[in-house]
């Protein structure tokens, strides 16, 4: 089998960035002569293209409900160079279909249905320390998801002050 019908195998499964296929061209110990040619050829045949991997990836993260931040790392990981305006379009895009619309806010909801605490709140049972608690839950559950802390912080209020 080729070095090419091997890359192609890759591809396959799921799409590469440049970067990350050169990585893994090294790690196979394919010949650094081969790489130019293999990657000209992917590209001239569009088997390889990172604004596509770009579109591809924000998007499989956004349904993930993952965040900014996140996806940024991710990105970057890969060896994707960040497109903001790009990034905004998908995002618009995500908004339009009702996936990650309000992914900041579907979240803390399916996370408070999640919480026995809501039943509390709901009840009118709980008391600051509890309402401090979830909210540190929450902010740091949306923290690791990617979330900028003020953005998580403004949506965490906002959704106790209108679920309250």
């Amino acid at each position: 089998m080729s070095s090419y019908d091997r890359v192609l195998g890759w591809l396959s499964i799921r799409e590469h960035s440049e970067a990350e296929l050169l990585r893994k061209l090294k790690q196979k110990k394919i010949p650094e002569e081969e790489h130019a040619a293999i990657v000209a050829r992917l590209k001239e045949s569009r088997f390889l293209d990172d604004a596509r991997f770009f579109d591809v990836r924000c998007r499989a993260l956004m349904s993930r409900r993952q965040g900014r931040m996140r996806i940024l790392q991710d990105l970057r990981s890969k060896g994707v160079a960040w497109n903001e305006e790009r990034f905004r379009e998908l995002e618009l895009e995500a908004r339009g279909s009702g996936g990650s619309s309000d992914t900041l806010e579907a979240l803390i909801d399916k996370k408070m249905r999640e919480s026995r605490q809501k039943k509390r709140l709901a009840d009118g049972k709980s008391d600051r320390l509890e309402m401090r608690k979830l909210e540190q839950t929450l902010l740091r559950t949306l923290v690791q998801k990617g979330f900028a802390v003020s953005e998580a912080i403004n949506a965490i209020r906002a959704w106790i002050k209108a679920n309250a």
